[in-house]
């Protein structure tokens, strides 16, 4: 199985033609012609995720959130893109391309379930009738790993495909 295959398989799912602007989803590191034969799946691509990775023996990892998201000025050893490239890992992002797409992240609702809120939005939600819900960036997004993991399994029976155990929220509340 070549990278490139599964890249075609999300971008089946959730259109990498169909992000915001802002966004930098896509095959941004690696060889698309890699054989893979083990995918690790992450919300974010840190350090710890990419050491797991190649522990695993995982030829690609695949994230909700960019691992290049802004141009990269320096490329030093301990960055992730720099950790990526030397173990020989791909990376490919499907960010605001999977919140859009069908099963994707929580369109048409009541209430909305948030982790980027500000004061400001619980006015304007209380105004439209709208329930507004901050849980959390890593929580309320999170949820989507599990599920793509599932559905690229259903389609690639012959590439193990396994669900980060070292990625968590940086984010502590006290």
């Amino acid at each position: 199985m070549k990278a490139s295959e599964i890249y075609q398989a999300i971008d089946e799912m959730a259109p990498f033609s169909v992000h915001a602007s802002y966004d930098n989803p896509g095959f941004l590191i690696g060889d698309q012609n890699a054989e893979v034969t083990k995918v690790l799946l992450a919300l974010d691509i840190t350090v710890p995720v990419v050491q797991e990775a190649a522990q695993l023996g995982a030829e690609l990892i695949v994230s909700h959130h960019p691992v290049i998201f802004h141009p990269i000025r320096q490329l030093l050893a301990g960055s992730v893109c720099y950790e990526l490239a030397q173990s020989g890992i791909s990376a490919i992002c499907a960010h605001t391309n999977l919140d859009v797409a069908h099963e994707g992240v929580k369109a048409g609702v009541d209430t909305l379930v948030t982790g980027d809120a500000k004061y400001h939005m619980f006015l304007q939600a209380a105004e439209c009738g709208l329930n507004l819900i901050d849980a959390g960036h890593f929580a309320t997004e999170n949820g989507i790993v599990p599920a793509l993991a599932k559905r690229l399994k259903e389609r690639f029976d012959q590439v193990e495909f396994v669900v980060s155990s070292v990625h968590r929220d940086i984010v502590e509340s006290v």
